[in-house]
């Protein structure tokens, strides 16, 4: 997914620099379709991060189980982290809880 949102990326700033030297003289249908294509982008976007906020809620998860195969403590402590540490990892957790 991430190298067609790679190429849509491209394709959508070609079109806003063709946009920007050409002005009123691009038709109707390539403003459209300009308009589509960043839609698009924001849709991808928007599954990306509720991919990653899964993946990182996902990653705990795992974490725990090896942690309990491995025979050791199963519990995370939390005030082991540093605050940049605990301020990383509670954004993709509390959107992973949102999200359910």
């Amino acid at each position: 997914m991430t190298a067609v949102t790679s190429v849509k990326i491209w394709r959508w700033r070609r079109g806003v620099v063709h946009l920007a030297g050409r002005g009123e003289d691009v038709g109707h249908s390539f403003v459209r379709d300009l308009n589509g294509l960043g839609r698009s982008l924001q849709r991808d976007f928007a599954d990306l991060a509720s991919r990653r906020a899964h993946s990182a809620a996902q990653l705990g998860v795992d974490l725990v189980r090896l942690a309990a195969a491995a025979g050791a403590e199963a519990g995370f402590d939390w005030n082991r982290l540093s605050v940049s540490e605990r301020r990383t990892l509670s954004k993709p957790l509390a959107k992973g809880e949102a999200d359910g």
